[in-house]
């Protein structure tokens, strides 16, 4: 990307959880910054990546639900949120995860 000159979009996710009873939080709290680091780091150039399908991502084993309302993205270096909550980059921009927080609920 970078020989490109492509910007690099940091997306930092904050995910309400609540987990299924009997669950290991620990253990599935890491499935879920897994799961969610593979799906932005490995989305493609100019991409759009629709807050509904991180809400689907984020539900791995273990999780009972995620709270789609309160699941919040912030950008830093470029791309957008349309008024749907969907990630929005440019032709020149890449996203690539920075800080995920579960946050039991």
């Amino acid at each position: 990307y970078l020989i490109r000159r492509s910007n690099k979009v940091t997306v930092d996710l904050t995910v309400p959880v609540r987990f299924e009873s009997g669950a290991v939080q620990s253990t599935t709290t890491n499935n879920i910054v897994n799961t969610l680091s593979n799906f932005i780091n490995d989305t493609l150039q100019g991409s759009v990546i629709r807050k509904g399908d991180l809400v689907n991502t984020a539900e791995v084993p273990g999780v009972d639900i995620v709270n789609y309302s309160t699941f919040v993205i912030t950008l830093s270096g470029g791309g957008q949120i349309d008024e749907q909550g969907d990630i929005v980059l440019g032709g020149f921009e890449y996203a690539e995860i920075g800080v995920i927080t579960v946050v039991p609920f």
